[in-house]
């Protein structure tokens, strides 16, 4: 038998068995008993593995058909909240660790160490750019340099990542590039103006991912103006992200506006909430005849500070007669304290 016929025999259990596997460490070890692997798409989440945290460490080992894309690691409740994005291109293992003030740190993984590396050049120049703004004497000549020196790093990612789903963030999170100086106050207003320009909502790479829910609280966030109380003027900047969605389906339109609202819930920030809720949310939940999520929309808007609060009934005695009276009848007092208790009931 010729010895490269061998060879292949031998090494046909390998390439038909073969498996790769999503691995790492949570820290701190004690924070985290298990995670759960989905799959994502645009609208929904397939179940793909599931892996006990033992001393911090997991593994999930993935069948030889897994198909590449964003996979989505779940590793506390709410899930919507509480996961990270991996990217598998079902050629190779993926290994990081993960702690929730640092986020996911890639050890292996040639697309996420990629992309990954595009971030922290990106934000480093970022950083030059505003330290040069931030200084008393402005060196036109050195921003300009900084300006010329992201479009050059950010055509060397878009090319080393050719072929990868990593080039979709990629060329998604490209800034406003100026190409010749311009002034602090130009320059954030064009990079406000323009923040969505490089951004394809319609991409189901993007939209099955956390990129674009992170990139719309980021703008919220970081471009928002702040009125003279203090306060945070954020309804422009939410107004520019639904605008930003264009035609997109519907489906995807409700999903992503949930989960930014259910974003600021968590933060304790109701005025963004409500104001995604009232204004966009509610009406295309309605339309999609999603009465559970319309519900919970109205409930938390009405149960809000500063809201009226939901009116309801109770009976009461006077004059051996049973009456009915309800929270908005109340008419003898300025304000009122209302206390819920629990009545114990023993059965012997």
């Amino acid at each position: 038998m010729p010895k490269n016929l061998i060879l292949f025999l031998l090494f046909i259990p390998l390439v038909v068995f073969s498996q790769h596997s999503i691995k790492g460490n949570f820290t701190p070890a004690e924070d985290f008993t298990w995670a759960v692997l989905y799959q994502v798409t645009p609208t929904s989440k397939v179940y793909t593995a599931q892996a006990r945290v033992s001393e911090g460490k997991f593994e999930f080992k993935l069948p030889e058909n897994t198909p590449k894309g964003i996979y989505k690691i779940v590793y506390n409740v709410p899930q919507e909240i509480k996961n990270f994005d991996v990217i598998y291109n079902a050629k190779e293992d993926v290994e990081l660790t993960f702690g929730e003030e640092k986020g996911a740190v890639f050890i292996s993984s040639e697309e996420n160490l990629l992309l990954k590396d595009y971030m922290n050049s990106m934000m480093d120049i970022g950083d030059d750019i505003g330290r040069l703004y931030g200084e008393a004497s402005i060196n036109k000549s050195e921003i300009k340099k900084e300006f010329k020196k992201l479009s050059e790093t950010q055509n060397k990612f878009e090319k080393n990542a050719t072929g990868t789903l990593a080039l979709n963030f990629i060329k998604a999170s490209k800034p406003y590039i100026s190409s010749k100086y311009e002034d602090a106050s130009t320059y954030i207003k064009n990079v406000k103006e323009n923040y969505f320009n490089s951004v394809n909502f319609s991409d189901p790479v993007l939209q099955g991912s956390n990129f674009l829910i992170d990139r719309a609280i980021a703008f919220v966030m970081s471009l928002s103006d702040v009125s003279e109380k203090g306060a945070l003027y954020y309804q422009p900047t939410i107004d520019t992200i639904f605008s930003s969605l264009g035609e997109t389906d519907r489906g995807f339109q409700k999903i992503f506006l949930k989960n930014i609202w259910r974003n600021f819930v968590e933060n304790n920030m109701p005025d963004p909430a409500n104001y995604i809720a009232e204004r966009y949310l509610i009406a295309i939940a309605t339309e999609l005849q999603d009465e559970a999520l319309v519900e919970n929309l109205t409930l938390y808007k009405n149960l809000s500070i500063g809201n009226i609060a939901p009116n309801f009934s109770w009976e009461i005695e006077e004059e051996k007669k049973i009456l009915t009276q309800s929270l908005y009848e109340l008419n003898v007092a300025e304000n009122y304290i209302i206390v819920f208790g629990v009545v114990y009931v023993l059965i012997v």
